[in-house]
């Protein structure tokens, strides 16, 4: 999705991005996770094809009525800071369950709700994805950079001096 469409401010490529592709085209939803502020709902933004802000008073109003809607849209769909409408939970991992899908849902969120019974662990359904802050090379637009590697160096190549 573009990211500047909906949020006027164009994706910079993160490190996770290879990870989230991976973790999309193998299992039914990714959760992204990290502290507020690394860029969460961005990245979940540019992997997702659909998505609803469930911090907003419409998804508030709409979980009232029948949380399913905020379900329906092209795949995968994010749903932004699910925390906050914690039913939706086992609705998406219902949906993954039924439709055996991959990639179906990008759940992000920066609080974890509180212990419920009644919530499904999601286990097999849902991958943990951890998001940190930003990098330097990330901030810089150098993620595909061929300057100095730690791995590199840790395996014994020598830097070229150019």
């Amino acid at each position: 999705m573009d990211t500047a469409e909906v949020t006027g401010t164009s994706y910079l490529p993160r490190a996770i991005d290879p990870l989230m592709t991976r973790v999309l085209e193998s299992t039914g939803a990714a959760i992204l996770e990290g502290p507020r502020g690394c860029g969460k709902t961005m990245t979940g933004l540019a992997h997702a094809s659909s998505y609803a802000l469930l911090d907003t008073p419409e998804a508030q109003t709409a979980a009232e009525i029948d949380p399913h809607v905020l379900l329906a849209g092209a795949s995968p769909r994010l749903l932004d800071e699910w925390q906050l409408i914690p039913q939706i939970w086992n609705l998406a991992r219902r949906e993954v369950d039924f439709s055996a899908e991959h990639g179906r849902f990008i759940l992000t969120g920066s609080a974890v709700p509180a212990a419920d019974p009644i919530r499904h662990t999601g286990a097999t359904r849902f991958i943990r994805v951890r998001q940190r802050t930003m990098t330097w090379a990330e901030k810089d637009n150098r993620l595909n950079d061929d300057g100095v590697s730690l791995r590199a160096l840790l395996d014994g190549v020598r830097p070229s001096s150019s």
